[in-house]
């Protein structure tokens, strides 16, 4: 039952870089020319084929994966299925893929971003096409399946919405469309409730952005923040600040010299600044690596080239390593683009080419995020820990953890990306009672780490 905390009690080797897998799709390319699912690993610059879409099983996937709560990666495919409008799937860690549902262009069509595991236990998302006005649409996904339509855009609130939804902290959905709204038809910031209950926030203009391709986050401060691919007083795209109230402001307005047009997403790192990435400008004309304070100071941290790879149009992420990975649609060996790892002393360094010929070839494009998938906590069969005690059930603003045993070492919270949220400077000990803050975290599944020298002890658990 997803909202009793379930502890993962396992005791195994520390898990360095060696050990960090890095799994991503490619919108194209493979056995099928359908599309993959790869993994790298980053310390050996290893790249792997794990699924190959055939068009039955799905083709084409545009966003990202996601893991959820009990260790499956979830993701969608643009195309394929039953009907040829796309597939919502699930792959273990080990890659046997399952498809979930088939979208058939009454349930939607066409879907480009990604899904959010829901507090309710349901997967979320939005397809770009489908739905009672051919315009896209928000839905909801059972765990066994049942595609459920909560909102059709019909160009008033919203057309053709190419990113993904998240929940906030006040478990709304919150999203983006890049067409429609009331002002130019050049978009909207929209919120929706898990029941179908909608509402626009804002309207782009252009003079304060315009035709958003991305997704919203929100930050520690509890604020929206996205950016969108035109707009602004180059007309190259604006980072922006949004309330859930609908309060507005441009931050950053992007130009060819700060870089320009971001496809992707912004991501929050570690410490409290916007990271993300722009597909071109910069000294190279490449696209940059930027960093952003949620005030709107904006620094250009690397400017891509094409050996180490150029012209990214997804997302960052920022593992629990402090390192920043991505991926680029072009550069690298084969010209297909690379994964890619930045380092926050200022060292970016291609990781992974991919190939033309197996994973992806131009000008298939690399839409989405990588996912950090950890092999050991991948596992669908949890284990309630006798020794350690995670409570309470399910955590809100504080959580305890209690030893009974002789197991030291410092307490880190990481999120299902592996990217490290909390840590704890304090040492847990023998019936000793840690409590950890975690009333700014957004309500999910986390996992709860007891570090040492030696080993790594983990605990999943739920934040409502």
């Amino acid at each position: 039952m997803r909202k009793i905390i379930l502890a993962l009690s396992l005791l195994f080797p520390f898990l360095s870089n060696a050990q960090l897998q890095l799994w991503g799709m490619t919108g194209g390319g493979g056995t099928a020319s359908e599309g993959t699912i790869f993994s790298c690993v980053p310390a050996d610059s290893a790249i792997t084929n794990v699924i190959n879409f055939n068009g039955t099983n799905g083709g084409r996937p545009c966003g990202s994966l996601m893991q959820g709560a009990d260790g499956y990666v979830y993701g969608m495919t643009e195309t394929g299925g039953s009907s040829g409008n796309g597939t919502i799937f699930k792959c273990t860690p080990s890659g046997t893929l399952t498809t979930i549902a088939s979208f058939n262009g009454r349930n939607g069509s066409s879907p480009y971003g990604d899904l959010v595991y829901g507090n309710d236990g349901n997967l979320y998302g939005m397809t770009t096409n489908g739905g009672a006005y051919d315009s896209g649409e928000i839905f909801q996904c059972t765990p066994s399946g049942l595609i459920n339509v909560l909102v059709s855009f019909n160009g008033t609130n919203g057309l053709y919405p190419y990113g993904s939804l998240i929940q906030g902290i006040d478990g709304n959905l919150y999203g983006m469309t890049i067409y429609g709204g009331g002002q130019g038809d050049s978009g909207t910031i929209f919120m929706c409730t898990t029941t179908g209950v909608y509402s626009t926030l804002t309207n782009f203009n252009c003079r304060n952005g315009g035709y958003p391709f991305n997704s919203l986050i929100q930050a520690n401060d509890g604020n929206l923040y996205g950016m969108t691919l035109y707009g602004g007083s180059a007309d190259s795209g604006v980072i922006f600040k949004c309330t859930t109230a609908g309060e507005y402001t441009a931050l950053v307005s992007l130009n060819a010299q700060t870089g320009c047009f971001p496809y992707g997403n912004l991501i929050q790192g570690l410490d409290g600044n916007l990271y993300g990435m722009t597909q071109t400008g910069g000294t190279t004309g490449g696209g940059t690596l930027f960093k952003c304070s949620t005030t709107g100071t904006y620094t250009v941290m690397e400017n891509f080239n094409y050996t180490i790879g150029q012209n990214p149009m997804g997302s960052l992420i920022q593992t629990s390593d402090s390192n920043f990975y991505g991926m680029t649609t072009a550069g690298g060996i084969s010209g297909a683009g690379s994964v890619f790892q930045y380092a926050p002393s200022g060292k970016l360094t291609n990781l992974a080419n991919l190939v033309g010929a197996f994973y992806a070839c131009s000008p298939v494009r690399q839409y989405g995020k990588l996912l950090a998938v950890n092999p050991v906590l991948g596992i669908n069969e949890l284990v309630l820990s006798n020794s350690v005690k995670v409570y309470p059930v399910p955590a809100h603003d504080v959580l305890n953890i209690l030893c009974d045993k002789s197991l030291t070492g410092i307490v880190n919270i990481s999120d299902v990306s592996g990217r490290q949220v909390i840590s704890m400077g304090e040492t847990i000990a023998k019936d000793k009672v840690v409590s950890v803050d975690i009333s700014t975290l957004s309500p999910g599944t986390y996992f709860a780490e007891i570090v040492n020298g030696k080993a790594r002890s983990v605990y999943k658990f739920i934040k409502e």
